[in-house]
């Protein structure tokens, strides 16, 4: 908008997307000179190939690739969530997420892991699953959780309530996600992800890629603000 320029919005399926002429098509329809490809994970090979193929100016947001894109540190994320707690001298620290597919499922993980490694502290991960306890024992629970996402979060604290325990006041819980996390009208340790200078810095790369078509960035890892 500041630079005089206009944003069009077209979804399409994994079918349309594999089709070789359908890039260029919707390019030359909507009048685009570029992408912004929010396209996550399972993304068909041929996607790829298109872009590269049409040389068309591309950006992808949330996804990891050797270059042209732009996606939040989750490990970091991770990392600083268990760092907060260790600094409030918690040491039983576990951490919970459901299955995914997302690369984000695994990086928070791993950032979690190599915090507790630094610590020297053993780490706790758990395999959310719909319909089953997370915790056996109300004396087996560890002083705090950590989830990979807002949804995770939820589930837990939810389940803890109804077994008596108190997020906030019987145990410490913490997130990554896009606002800062609020339960019961309180709110916890968040880390939220930098949407707003994700978009801006995809948008401010994808212009530079319209008028160099050479141009080839290294990724853009950028670092949530942690709130609590």
């Amino acid at each position: 908008k500041e630079a005089g320029d206009y944003l069009s919005i077209v979804r399409l399926s994994d079918e349309d997307l594999s089709q070789s002429e359908t890039i260029p098509n919707v390019l030359s329809r909507v009048y685009a000179d570029g992408l912004l490809v929010n396209y996550n994970y399972d993304v068909p090979h041929e996607v790829q190939e298109n872009i590269v193929h049409y040389r068309v100016p591309a950006i992808w947001i949330n996804s990891v690739h050797m270059s042209k894109c732009v996606f939040p540190d989750d490990a970091d994320a991770a990392n600083r969530l268990v760092d907060h707690f260790l600094s409030a001298g918690k040491r039983r620290i576990a951490y919970v997420a459901f299955p995914g597919k997302h690369y984000s499922v695994t990086r928070r993980r791993e950032g979690y892991l190599q915090a507790m490694a630094a610590a020297g502290l053993p780490p706790l991960c758990i395999d959310l699953k719909l319909g089953q306890p997370v915790f056996l024992k109300k004396d087996a629970l560890p002083e705090v959780i950590l989830a990979y996402a807002t949804k995770d979060l939820q589930y837990v604290c939810d389940e803890l309530v109804l077994r008596g325990v108190l997020p906030g006041r019987d145990i410490q819980v913490g997130t990554i996600a896009d606002v800062p996390f609020l339960f019961l009208g309180q709110k916890h340790p968040t880390v939220v992800l930098p949407q707003y200078k994700i978009g801006v810095t995809a948008v401010h790369e994808l212009m530079k890629c319209i008028a160099d078509a050479s141009y080839c960035p290294s990724p853009f890892v950028l670092r949530g603000k942690l709130q609590s």
